[in-house]
Order: C-alpha cells, then sequence, then structure tokens
C-alpha cells in the first residue's frame, strides 16, 4: 500500500493505545522533507517550525497515555571493503539483557 505524507501522517494520530511504525527502507525521505535534509546535510540551521504540528500531536497522544515505537530492519552489510573493517554487529537483546 501507498500512502503520500498527509495519509501517513494520519495513521498516527487516529489510535487509541499504540502506534507501531515499521521502517523496511534502509533510507527514507519524503517531499516534506527533502529540503530539511539537504538544509542539514549542507550544516545550515533549520527552525524546525514544519516539524512543530506533529511533535505537538505526539505530545497531546502521549499526555493521553498512548504509544509509539519504531521498529527499523537493518539491511544486510555488505563485504567489507578493502582497508575497512566489517561493521559489528550486537547479539539479539532480550527484555532481560543480552542473551548468549
Amino acid at each position: 500500500m501507498e500512502l503520500n505524507y498527509e495519509e501517513f501522517t494520519a495513521l498516527f494520530t487516529r489510535f487509541d493505545r499504540e502506534a507501531i511504525h515499521l521502517e523496511m527502507r534502509d533510507s527514507y525521505g519524503t517531499a516534506v522533507e527533502l529540503p530539511h535534509m539537504a538544509k542539514w546535510a549542507a550544516g545550515e540551521a533549520d527552525d524546525l517550525d514544519w516539524l512543530r504540528p506533529w511533535c505537538d500531536e505526539v505530545r497531546a497522544n502521549v499526555a493521553q497515555g498512548k504509544v509509539y515505537r519504531r521498529v527499523h530492519r537493518l539491511g544486510q552489510p555488505g563485504p567489507a571493503k578493502p582497508g575497512q573493517a566489517r561493521p559489528r554487529t550486537s547479539p539479539p537483546r532480550t527484555p532481560l539483557g543480552f542473551r548468549g
């Protein structure tokens, strides 16, 4: 299912208890975010006013006891390039700490 930015953010405003965002891509960038990401990459300041309505919505929902969670699936690392260390991975976590 493909959603535009407004449809996507609406899903995170109409829920009763918990919202979970499952991220399956290695990177994201919406038409709304891209200009701000470019400013950040260029070292320019951003007043974040464009993000204020979202932050206000999250604060209001959290004040009502609602929970936001995010799951990000990491991409498979490729082979290390010559002279480059392979990324270290952490052992699986359990609610009580590390396994193994």
